[in-house]
């Protein structure tokens, strides 16, 4: 596995076994950190992984932004 690889949406949905919509949603709330390149996402695997491993990190950015909105 290469740890600067970059992966797509759709690969990171599969990758946390998640909705498509839930990344989407994640990352224009700014709590999962990606890229967009013309109308596409892009992940850094090497993130997806850090946020695996420090899930409290994901728990904790996703009640800050509910206190916000």
């Amino acid at each position: 596995m290469i740890k600067d690889e970059i992966l797509t949406l759709k690969q990171v949905a599969i990758f946390l076994k998640v909705s498509p919509l839930t990344i989407h949603r994640l990352t224009k709330k700014g709590i999962l950190p990606g890229v967009k390149i013309g109308n596409q996402w892009r992940y850094w695997r090497k993130n997806i992984e850090v946020i695996l491993k420090n899930p409290e990190t994901l728990s904790q950015a996703m009640m800050k932004k509910r206190k916000v909105a």
